[in-house]
């Protein structure tokens, strides 16, 4: 199992080095202004909402439940947060599908010496992924839900609540793992049930992978190369990990 996490946690790290190496920098440099280009957007967005939602709460909660306030005022505030991560995820995702899925075209014709065997073209992709996410994001929904409840409940409880920041960051390893494996295995044609059950079986790598990106999103300046590093070390995941354990990827 430790073997299987770290192997996924290298495999991140083996796709950030990857985006220095020539050929594959040419990739790079559209996501990362498009992911710079949604980051503000999106802040812009929620900064100026944000006060005006709290101004609208606080006028409508009755005096009794004035003491309240500050429950209200979390609740919001973690909306709004979730909602700005999925957000921007769902848009670079969205937008930026052509260069990932020509990104991981490109480092797996780097591993292997030849190019992925794809039976469709390019504007098929981009629909059918697009359609495609719609079950994975309601799959990451529920354990969004999920995780701010229990992360709720942990941040109630003295002492503890000092922790309640880990069911965060473990969803937003899931999250990554996740969502970026969609691009080097749904090139083939894998729906999401298929890509669901292969995510399962190796679970344990694909958290390992997930941990990596979700740590690298925490450092300023390169959090803004977290979709093309993970691209490329997703699909060093696939090439160099499921198969050789000969998972169907077809």
């Amino acid at each position: 199992m430790i073997h299987a996490f770290l192997s996924g946690f290298g495999d991140f790290l083996a796709g950030v080095g990857m985006l220095a190496e020539p050929g594959l920098r040419r990739y790079t440099i559209l996501p990362l202004i498009l992911s710079v280009a949604v980051f503000i957007v999106l802040l812009i967005v929620a900064i100026h909402y944000f006060g005006g939602m709290v101004g609208w709460i606080d006028n409508r909660i009755p005096g009794w439940l004035a003491w309240t306030g500050w429950l209200f005022w979390i609740g919001l505030a973690a909306a709004f947060v979730f909602g700005f991560y999925f957000g921007f995820l769902f848009v670079v995702g969205l937008v930026g599908l052509p260069f990932f899925i020509m990104l991981s075209g490109a480092v797996e014709t780097r591993l292997t010496g030849h190019p992925p065997e794809i039976s469709r073209g390019m504007l098929h992709q981009i629909a059918v992924g697009t359609v495609r996410q719609f079950p994975r994001l309601f799959h990451l929904l529920l354990w969004g839900l999920l995780t701010l409840a229990s992360a709720g409940i942990l941040g109630l409880i003295p002492l503890i609540n000092a922790f309640s920041w880990i069911p965060w960051f473990l969803f937003s390893a899931w999250v990554y793992a996740v969502m970026m494996s969609d691009f080097p295995l749904g090139a083939r044609d894998m729906n999401w049930k298929s890509q669901h059950g292969l995510i399962r079986a190796h679970r344990t790598q694909m958290f390992g992978f997930g941990t990596a990106t979700a740590l690298m999103s925490l450092v300023p300046v390169l959090n803004l190369l977290i979709f093309p590093a993970a691209t490329a070390g997703i699909t060093r995941l696939w090439v160099n990990s499921l198969t050789k354990n000969g998972s169907s990827i077809s």
